[in-house]
Parts: structure tokens; C-alpha cells; sequence
């Protein structure tokens, strides 16, 4: 255990996290949106359309992710109540980094681009489910998990920003079909999957997961049972 040193907010939020913690996760957030923002639901019907698709091939491919993205929240939101959020941060990213580089850098075809659309959903998908643990992980108050999790809100939508630029700068005019990326997405697929590389770092947290560092001001004050982290994500949903 620590001692608890705790400051007032402007808005009278008591600071009981650990900022060592809470800049790494809104580093890695950050990153993990990127990647996630650029990847198949800016460009999916896009790539489809330079693969020479039907625009009903491209809405099936686009629904497939989605169906897909539902099974990934369950199945993820299911193992963080069993076990380390940084380990489903790893393997999310990892998977998702594996299934941009192998999957949608060789997609030249509706099967193809089909299959990759049904991984990624599954791997990449499910993250989201994940923002309430993190702040689980980062403060014992609500009323501050609620000021942490606004924070990681205003992430995403900083993210979804962002990626429109930055897809545009990366894609090419150029189209060949028998190219990584069909050539024109080669860039992007690239950058995507370094991104999900890098987001996926924030797993090391599992190490210090338990550590607690002296800072002047900040320090988590005990170590909850999960049964008390489950009840506090479902206060944050409720209030949310």
C-alpha cells in the first residue's frame, strides 16, 4: 500500500490516479485510435471500389465488420472480467497488427478482402470495451473515473479527426492490383500496422500493474479485488 497525497481539481475532482499510468494509457489510446480510425471504415468501400467490387459487395463487406466488431466486444468484454486488461490490450493490438499486415496488405479480391474484414472485426473490434477497465486501473472515485473516461472520449473523436488527413496524405493514385495494398493503400496499410505495433507497448503496463510509485501527489490508494472494479465500471456506465 501507499499513502493517499491527493490535490482539488478546478472542478473539484480529488486526483487519486496514478499519472504515470494515465499519460502511458493516453499515449498508447491515442495511438490505438489512429490505427483504428484509418483502418477498413474510412477506406473499406474505397479499396473496394479500386478492386473493381459491386457497391453490394462493398455494403456486405462493410456489415461483415460490423457483425463482427459486436462478437469481438463480447468476447473481449467477457475475458476482462476474468482477466489483465493489458494483456487484452496486447493481444488485440498484436492480432490486429498481424491481420492489417498479412490480410488487407494481400487482399486483391472480394474473398480475400472479405476474410480480412471478418478478422479484423473479431481482433480489433472488442478495444472499445476496454476504456472502462483502464479507468478502473487508473482511480478508486467515480466521480474522477467519469473525468478520466471523458478525457479518453474526447481521444477518440481527436483520433477520428486525425485520421482523415492522415489517410489522405498516405494514399496514392496509383492502382495494381497485383500490388501489397493494390499499391494505392500500400502506405497506409503500413503505417496502420506500425501503429498497431506500437499502441500495443501499453501492454507492458502489466507489469507494473501492481507498482506503486512515489509521486508528490498522485498515488492510487489500495488494490482493489475485480469484484469492486466490476462494481465501479457499471457505476461508470450508469452515470455515463
Amino acid at each position: 500500500m501507499c499513502s493517499s497525497k491527493q490535490i482539488l481539481l478546478p472542478l473539484h475532482f480529488q486526483m487519486s490516479f496514478r499519472v504515470w499510468l494515465f499519460f502511458s494509457l493516453l499515449y498508447f489510446y491515442l495511438v490505438r485510435l489512429l490505427s483504428f480510425a484509418l483502418c477498413p471504415w474510412l477506406t473499406c468501400l474505397a479499396y473496394a471500389s479500386d478492386l473493381s467490387l459491386s457497391t453490394t459487395q462493398g455494403a456486405l463487406i462493410l456489415a461483415l465488420m460490423n457483425i463482427t466488431q459486436v462478437f469481438g466486444q463480447v468476447g473481449i468484454g467477457y475475458l476482462s472480467d476474468h482477466m489483465s486488461s493489458y494483456i487484452l490490450l496486447f493481444g488485440s493490438t498484436i492480432c490486429s497488427a498481424v491481420v492489417v499486415f498479412l490480410s488487407w496488405g494481400f487482399s486483391n479480391g472480394f474473398s480475400q478482402l472479405l476474410t480480412f474484414c471478418l478478422l479484423y472485426g473479431l481482433s480489433a473490434g472488442g478495444y472499445s470495451v476496454l476504456y472502462c477497465r483502464f479507468v478502473t486501473a487508473l482511480t478508486d472515485e467515480p466521480a474522477m473515473g467519469l473525468f478520466v473516461y471523458s478525457i479518453f472520449e474526447f481521444e477518440r473523436g481527436l483520433g477520428n479527426i486525425l485520421a482523415g488527413p492522415i489517410s489522405s496524405s498516405l494514399i496514392s493514385k496509383s492502382i495494381d492490383g497485383h500490388a501489397y495494398g493494390i499499391a494505392k493503400y500500400e502506405r497506409l496499410i503500413i503505417f496502420v500496422g506500425v501503429t498497431f505495433l506500437v499502441s500495443s507497448l501499453g501492454g507492458l503496463g502489466y507489469f507494473f500493474e501492481h507498482t506503486c510509485f512515489q509521486f508528490p501527489f498522485i498515488c492510487k490508494k489500495h488494490t482493489r479485488p475485480r469484484s469492486e472494479d466490476s462494481q465501479l465500471v457499471e457505476s461508470l456506465i450508469q452515470q455515463s
